[in-house]
């Protein structure tokens, strides 16, 4: 049988007076309704279900703009921006600590010369490896910003530019 979804109704209430709401769940076609009392402290905090109702789907997720609860996939975020005056792809990574940039694009450009010195990084899985030949500084334009970063310059790569978290929190 197909579960209907949860509904969070209040019921009418003084301003002085905790809230009381019934959260009614269906499953395999038995009713279960639970009641709740709710103090002002949480009335405050905005925790209390208003009216127009709030629906919840059976799997636990919501439809209200609310945190989901189960794993998402987000696409990466990409741009167009000047590096070193010419136009790449850039990816903002929030899972990479540092930036990095591949020596091809790199060499196309009026750079910073780099200050070689190779370094492992450990990727997000936790056992890859990846090499990097050392950093340079370089300078990132978009729209009339312009801002700079020392990147890991690095061979293969599967993007042209990455900015990590060391970018992010350095700007934003």
């Amino acid at each position: 049988s197909q579960q209907q979804p949860n509904l969070i109704t209040t019921s009418a209430r003084s301003s002085n007076s905790p809230t009381n709401y019934a959260r009614t769940s269906q499953t395999n076609n038995k009713t279960t309704t639970t009641r709740h009392n709710l103090s002002n402290q949480h009335r405050q905090n905005n925790r209390t279900p208003k009216p127009p109702y709030r629906c919840y789907r059976c799997d636990g997720s919501s439809i209200d703009g609310d945190a989901p609860t189960r794993l998402l996939n987000p696409s990466p975020i990409f741009i167009l921006a000047k590096v070193n005056q010419v136009i790449t792809k850039i990816m903002f990574d929030t899972g990479s600590a540092k930036s990095f940039i591949k020596k091809s694009i790199l060499e196309q450009t009026n750079h910073v010369n780099i200050q070689f010195k190779q370094q492992s990084y450990l990727m997000a899985d936790g056992s890859s490896t990846f090499n990097i030949l050392g950093t340079t500084e370089i300078f990132i334009e978009f729209e009339k910003s312009c801002t700079s970063i020392i990147a890991g310059v690095v061979d293969t790569f599967c993007v042209y530019c990455l900015l990590g978290m060391d970018y992010i929190n350095k700007y934003y």
